[in-house]
């Protein structure tokens, strides 16, 4: 189910997450824009708090940590920002739990090598790094990561994206030559140039 949105107070939300349930949708994402002020998104979130409280009573004592949530939903692919994976991987549960993953996506900011060298020592599946800034819709490249002895490339364009180096006249600089990276294409979007 996508395009949808949850607007309005905890209780009309209420509402739309019900419908969902009723259809069999029983796995709400929400995506945090942090194109926003952050001062914005934190005072917001405690809604949102407030509508998962209200679609689903909790007992406070259930175990909602990541290499849980992994294991009890088998999941099989998981996406985070390298920060928050360079926390994770000290986690002895998480890494028993990332084990089983088939696809790890590392993505939001610069995946250095030393953490991809640890991710790729504990996911058995593929590890993915995924670039991309918010104005080309999130994603603009992915690169698959073999090992951590080389550093992280940001990898080649998804379909219907274009990545070019350029110098200052905005011509293409040869390969290994620094410059600006331009994309274009499908993900860009609308006003940007």
């Amino acid at each position: 189910f996508e395009g949808s949105a949850l607007f309005g107070t905890p209780e009309s939300c209420l509402n739309m997450v019900n419908d969902l349930k009723r259809i069999g949708v029983d796995e709400i994402a929400c995506q945090i824009d942090f194109g926003l002020p952050s001062a914005q998104v934190m005072e917001h979130l405690p809604l949102l708090a407030k509508v998962r409280e209200y679609a689903e009573p909790r007992d406070a004592s259930e175990d909602f940590s990541i290499a849980t949530l992994i294991e009890r939903h088998d999941v099989t692919h998981f996406q985070c920002t390298p920060s928050m994976g360079s926390m994770l991987t000290v986690d002895e549960r998480f890494q028993k739990a990332a084990a089983r993953l088939k696809v790890c996506m590392m993505g939001g900011e610069a995946f250095p090598q030393a953490l991809a060298k640890e991710i790729t020592g504990i996911v058995s599946g593929t590890v993915l790094n995924m670039y991309g800034p918010t104005e080309t819709t999130i994603w603009s490249s992915t690169a698959k990561v073999e090992n951590g002895d080389q550093p992280v490339p940001i990898g080649r364009p998804l379909a219907n994206q274009q990545m070019y180096v350029v110098d200052s006249n905005l011509q293409p600089v040869p390969v290994g030559v620094p410059g600006e990276l331009l994309i274009g294409g499908d993900g860009v979007v609308r006003g940007y140039l």
